[in-house]
């Protein structure tokens, strides 16, 4: 990724020095870069977790952001359980202030997570704790667009569900995410045809 000096101008595929922007690419770009450079591109899509990217690389070329997607949610669909625990595990607990992606920041932060009352941190505390104590992975939710009240409600919930059925609700707000991220990342190919 190319860092801009202080006398270029950066445009919106630019991340600046001082952390703007990260950099957007089309689809096409995607499918032409080495595998290397796709993984490394896309290597954040699923929180420290770029071994997703390098099992999607090989199913190349995608036509649609959907195809793309579906074909990351594959590769984690495909993995070990152990691969799937660790990719779960590799999300902040929400509501921390422990260090987190950039990625995660900008969504906590969207939230409204990363400015919490001194009331709302204890509670957020407290159930997290007990979420963890249950199923021995931090709670996982897609908060772009939801507030904090969204989540705390969410935690509630979930908690008394079973081990099998909030694994596999971890996992969708997992892809959730991604999702996200995977629009964010891309620039949108409206008129062009991707060729085959």
């Amino acid at each position: 990724m190319n860092l801009y000096h202080e006398k270029q101008q950066p445009d919106r595929r630019t991340l600046t020095a001082q952390g703007g922007r990260k950099a957007m690419y089309t689809l096409q770009e995607l499918n032409d870069m080495t595998e290397h450079d796709f993984t490394n591109s896309l290597k954040d899509i699923y929180e420290h977790s770029p071994w997703v990217a390098e099992k999607a690389a090989i199913h190349r070329p995608f036509f649609s952001r959907n195809d793309l997607h579906s074909a990351m949610v594959q590769q984690v669909r495909k993995a070990s359980p152990e691969e799937q625990t660790n990719l779960i595990c590799a999300h902040p607990v929400l509501g921390t202030s422990k260090p987190m992606s950039s990625s995660s920041v900008s969504e906590q932060e969207g939230a409204g997570l990363q400015h919490l009352t001194e009331e709302e941190q204890q509670r957020f505390d407290e159930l997290n704790a007990l979420y963890m104590e249950k199923f021995e992975f931090p709670f996982i939710y897609a908060v772009k667009n939801k507030t904090k009240r969204d989540i705390y409600e969410s935690l509630e919930a979930r908690i008394e569900l079973t081990k099998e059925q909030e694994r596999e609700q971890a996992l969708e707000e997992i892809f959730k995410i991604a999702n996200f991220r995977l629009d964010a990342l891309l620039i949108e190919e409206k008129e062009e045809r991707l060729s085959h």
